[in-house]
């Protein structure tokens, strides 16, 4: 026999003392060594298990379907907000902080699950009344099943998603909202338009539309800077919230123009209080700071089905509604009609051939004679201009000067009339030798221009008539619009020689 130090053990009871040579081998001290190495093992993997749980805010639970038992790991128990001591799920107690909106969801993927196996994945929320704090929480699940096949539990994993859910809401308010007012914004409201109109295609209910411009926003906002007119765009959504029933949304689709959809009516009719209110509210002085402003509204308004079955058609309808009542004097409102429509068609039309009309010199001036009423001595001429279209034929200035100076080409035409005007003065001159003033109509648009004096005197120059034969006749409100440079540019003009006069004087500015 060997000892422990290997050497050989001699028996004495034996009749010869013959080594005898006893091979045992003792496997407990190398077992009870691999044990405790498969311990530290499991104990490592459980730390970082357990580890990549915290990690990830992931917790694993197993329902025993025998007893209905619910075991879960320590990141279970955290994700919950309790406290673990022998990893038993207090199960009613989770039960009643699943908010309830979400409990029948979760009993009825559980319940699928085990009876017919369908996929087990739901997202819910809960509500720890002890730490008062609301989580999100994703959880995912599979059956396990014995030799025999028959489910035994139920393996489940659940993630505190609430971090993420925060940063899905953060995303889709910045979205779904205006940044500067809270409200609503241009995406949400066709959205929530879409899906209101579905459901009242189902009840016969009516929708109106409202699009609601601020006049003369612009103006104020160029005048008194973005800060001042920033506060005055807030002030004017919470003036508009206080005329909205409950179940009406508002959204600011962009600067100063904010939509309404007003749902749930019988008829047109029920909307007036509503579109008055804003009316109201608008004409009321906004007080900004230490600056009192009075502001007014356009309102247009489309409805549906009557104008427009689809979400983009009737917002359209009450956009163009507004600019009519815009045109028609501010400060009031406009249902859609069908003319409006094709009014705006025609402006478009006109606005595509008002470029062709410049390319095809298709624009005349006719030259009105002017006279002293005491001597009926010739003073000039004031040049009118008229366009001879191809397509449209004579169109008078009331009709496409608008639209000329909101599309920029005043600035051509309007050159073209001074250079045509100073070239027929000249002519006039020569041919019967006398000085004859000629006026000309400026657009506010023109004296925008920081070359337009410029533009004048190298007309005149080219020309070769005196200054003081061309009279530029101008409307106050050239002054509203841009007192300091339309002033600077007339001094210097006056100074030049130019005759200036102030025409249709008194007529509501």
């Amino acid at each position: 026999m060997l000892n422990s130090n290997g050497k050989k053990i001699y028996f004495k009871n034996m009749k010869k003392y013959e080594p005898v040579r006893i091979e045992l081998y003792c496997e407990l001290p190398k077992q009870i060594e691999e044990l405790n190495l498969i311990s530290k093992k499991l104990v490592e993997s459980e730390r970082r298990l357990s580890k990549s749980q915290e990690i990830g805010n992931t917790g694993n639970w197993e329902l025993d379907l025998a007893t209905n038992k619910i075991w879960a790991s320590r990141e279970a128990f955290l994700i919950y907000g309790l406290t673990s001591e022998d990893g038993n799920f207090p199960f009613k107690d989770i039960q009643m902080m699943v908010v309830k909106e979400d409990r029948a969801k979760l009993d009825n993927a559980l319940k699928l699950l085990v009876e017919n196996n369908l996929k087990y994945d739901v997202e819910f929320k809960i509500y720890n009344a002890t730490i008062k704090e609301e989580r999100y929480i994703h959880s995912i699940a599979e059956l396990e099943y014995d030799e025999s096949g028959k489910p035994i539990r139920v393996l489940g994993v659940i993630h505190d998603i609430t971090m993420s859910k925060k940063n899905e809401d953060i995303i889709k308010h910045m979205a779904y909202y205006d940044d500067l007012t809270g409200l609503p914004n241009r995406v949400f409201f066709f959205e929530n338009l879409k899906h209101e109109i579905d459901i009242i295609k189902e009840n016969g209910n009516k929708i109106v539309i409202l699009y609601i411009d601020m006049d003369n926003f612009k103006m104020i906002n160029d005048s008194l800077g973005h800060a001042f007119g920033d506060k005055l765009l807030k002030e004017a959504a919470l003036r508009l919230k206080k005329c909205m029933r409950e179940c009406d949304t508002i959204a600011r689709i962009s600067g100063d123009e904010f939509t309404v959809l007003i749902k749930n009516i019988h008829s047109v009719d029920e909307s007036l209080p509503i579109i008055n209110c804003i009316l109201k509210v608008f004409s009321d002085s906004f007080n900004i700071g230490n600056s009192s402003i009075n502001m007014t509204s356009s309102i247009g308004a489309s409805v549906f089905p009557n104008d427009g079955e689809v979400a983009e058609d009737l917002i359209r309808s009450a956009d163009i509604a507004m600019y009519k009542a815009k045109n028609t004097g501010k400060c009031c409102y406009q249902f859609f009609n069908i003319g409006m429509k094709h009014e705006l068609l025609r402006k478009l039309n006109i606005e595509v051939l008002l470029r062709k009309g410049i390319t095809e010199k298709e624009f005349v001036l006719y030259y009105q004679p002017q006279f002293y009423a005491k001597t009926k001595e010739l003073r000039g001429f004031e040049a009118l201009l008229r366009w001879n279209s191809f397509e449209l034929g004579f169109l008078t200035p009331a009709e496409f000067i608008p639209i000329a100076e909101e599309t920029g080409l005043i600035s051509i035409i309007g050159e073209w009339v001074i250079k045509a005007a100073c070239e027929f003065s000249q002519k006039i001159s020569r041919l019967y030798g006398c000085n004859v003033i000629m006026a000309v109509n400026i657009s506010p648009i023109q004296l925008k221009q920081i070359d337009f004096f410029d533009i004048v005197t190298r007309i005149i120059d080219k020309s070769g008539i005196n200054p003081s034969n061309l009279e530029i006749e101008v409307t106050e409100n050239i002054f509203i619009e841009n007192f300091d440079l339309a002033l600077q540019i007339l001094n210097d003009l006056k100074n030049y020689g130019v005759r200036i006069a102030l025409d249709d004087f008194g007529t509501g500015y």
